[in-house]
């Protein structure tokens, strides 16, 4: 873990603790992380202050460390962690964007590019729904370079289009409905 990176894992002490006094399981857990393991009493006031946040009982979902930018300033992604242990990616979560219409490798992209957040995931697939394929190319590092695999997934995504155009758009104004009333 990072300097300053949100651990992991909560402290099972601390969680247990937390979860004697009446505390939900994965309050607990949200608590302990919040406040990076530091202490019971700190996780406790840090429960006090935030008991009333909307998810503040959903299960916590593990978080990795943002995106590490290297001396080029090209930002290292699925093929620079794949050396890192990545955490395993609950199926729940999965069919939870699965079920919004995209497939398990657009949520699986999705999930990556925004820290494995699946809030941020939501929204990362909402707003690349113009170049979703090319989007997801990038982040699962098919986009390696700027020559090679970048036109490859450029030009698939130019045939995909072509392939639906159905010629000029020339139409004539025939009549106007109005309902006035």
């Amino acid at each position: 873990i990072q300097s300053g990176a949100v651990p992991m894992e909560a402290d099972p002490g601390i969680v247990e603790q937390l979860m004697s006094m009446g505390f939900s399981e994965n309050g607990s857990k949200r608590a302990a992380l919040a406040v990076s393991n530091a202490d019971v009493d700190t996780a406790m006031n840090w429960v006090f202050e935030h008991m009333e946040d909307p998810g503040f009982n959903d299960p916590v979902i593990p978080t990795l460390p943002p995106l590490i930018t290297n001396s080029n300033n090209v930002s290292e992604t699925s093929t620079a962690r794949s050396a890192k242990q990545l955490p395993a990616i609950d199926p729940e979560v999965i069919n939870m964007l699965s079920s919004m219409g995209y497939t398990e490798e657009q949520t699986t992209a999705a999930l990556m590019a925004t820290d494995y957040n699946i809030e941020r995931a939501a929204d990362w697939l909402f707003s690349h729904l113009d170049d979703l394929d090319l989007a997801v190319a990038e982040v699962l590092g098919r986009n390696v370079s700027a020559h090679g695999d970048s036109l490859s997934v450029a030009s698939e995504v130019t045939n995909k289009v072509a392939e639906m155009d159905d010629g000029e758009g020339r139409y004539e104004l025939v009549a106007i409905i109005s309902h006035l009333g």
